[in-house]
């Protein structure tokens, strides 16, 4: 009967243990997921980044997430509407310099184009949707253009650089596709290029064109100055001959006088 007892005490003991260790595992289990729990609700600080242009906000701002991905640093970014000649100051403040795979916030008040515009509509003229060109300067003085940037397309894209040209990549706003923009610049360049070569050779003729008319200018001039030499020379030849037809022509005269004048007095 002892001996029963013993063993029933040991029983209680092992799972009173047993109990306790499983408390002790199961507390260890939710202070470990607590734990977890917390550094999870933990956020890392937002990292601030650098400004292109001027922060702002309005109807007519626009901002834009870019990426430097062109593996060069850039020490200039400007901004026109396309159909403007000259691009606007740098966008860079001065020393500042949009490194290789640095990210920046791209900020653009549009408010003086879309007033043109509205402008342009009271009057009754024709209006396309502005859109914009972006010039970029690298360090080296290398010069690009991104054309018809895609503003209401965009929220975050890459500035890449392949084949000679300047081009984005983004993903459109709507989430849907990855869209590139190097084959519309490899176009954009083909077409200046063959635009430009044909305002060459344009020019080129033009030039000819001129150096040939000049050059007969300056033939027929230098004929109608020989013509007139020659016809000064033959005048000026007439004359003297006249001159000195008239001249022998007076000493016969006067020869022919002084006979007659002798003989009259002779007799």
């Amino acid at each position: 009967m002892r001996k029963a007892r013993i063993i029933s005490s040991v029983i209680v003991v092992v799972l009173l243990g047993g109990l306790v260790a499983g408390a002790k595992a199961q507390g260890s289990s939710k202070e470990t997921a607590k734990k977890i729990t917390e550094e999870e609700t933990i956020q890392e600080p937002e990292v601030s980044l650098k400004n292109i242009g001027v922060e702002a906000e309005g109807p007519n701002v626009y901002k834009v997430m870019l990426k430097n991905g062109t593996g060069k640093d850039i020490a200039g970014v400007a901004i026109k509407e396309t159909s403007q000649e000259e691009f606007s100051e740098n966008m860079l403040t001065e020393g500042d310099c949009f490194v290789s795979e640095e990210e920046r916030n791209f900020y653009y008040d549009a408010s003086a184009v879309m007033e043109e515009d509205e402008s342009a509509q009271e009057a009754d003229e024709k209006v396309l949707n502005p859109q914009y060109d972006i010039e970029i300067t690298f360090v080296d003085g290398e010069v690009k253009v991104l054309s018809a940037f895609p503003f209401e397309d965009m929220e975050a894209g890459e500035i890449l650089l392949e084949d000679e040209v300047a081009f984005l990549e983004y993903m459109s706003i709507d989430g849907k596709e990855l869209v590139s923009t190097k084959e519309a610049e490899l176009r954009i360049k083909e077409e200046k290029m063959q635009a430009e070569a044909e305002a060459k050779a344009a020019a080129e003729a033009q030039a000819a064109a001129e150096a040939q008319a000049a050059a007969e200018a300056q033939a027929a001039a230098e004929a109608q100055a020989a013509a007139e030499a020659q016809a000064a020379a033959e005048a000026q030849a007439a004359a003297e001959a006249a001159n000195q037809q008239q001249q022998e022509s007076q000493s016969t005269n006067s020869n022919s006088d002084g006979c007659v004048g002798d003989d009259a007095a002779f007799w």
